[in-house]
């Protein structure tokens, strides 16, 4: 669905929505994150990869069920059309039960919605976080 508003989003040059995807694909071996934002809401915009890697890490924050910090590392960013897509890698490699802090844009938009999705073995469950919710525990 999210895809689908990204999409309309960059044919018609706007969004009805303030939003962020945020994929985890867990491989077997290693976690790695797709986040999509439009671009032009992206605090850091699109071009100093210091900037946007230090904003994720003040908005994003991700912890085993017993709350160890899970780390997680920015590799890389593109711009597809509107949209910044930013790959990460988490340094673990299940999310399953873990908790996940996500208050990207909060702070900018009051109808900000993060919608989060898990990827493991050919299933996808997704979680979606409201405007100051506070911590979710991963499927």
């Amino acid at each position: 669905m999210i895809g689908a508003l990204s999409l309309l989003a960059v044919l018609v040059g706007w969004h009805p929505i303030h939003s962020t995807t945020l994929i985890l694909r867990e491989t077997g071996t290693e976690v790695v994150g797709e986040l999509r934002a439009f671009v032009e809401d992206f605090p850091p915009g699109s071009r100093d990869e210091a900037a946007i890697a230090h904003y994720l890490q003040s908005r994003l924050g991700i912890t085993t069920g017993e709350r160890t910090p899970i780390q997680w590392q920015y590799r890389s960013h593109r711009l597809d059309g509107g949209v910044l897509v930013v790959d990460l890698r988490l340094a673990t490699n299940t999310v399953h039960g873990a908790i996940l802090t996500n208050q990207l844009m909060e702070e900018k938009f009051a109808d900000q919605v993060n919608v989060v999705a898990v990827e493991r073995q050919g299933r996808r469950n997704t979680v979606v976080f409201l405007p100051h919710q506070g911590p979710q525990t991963l499927p």
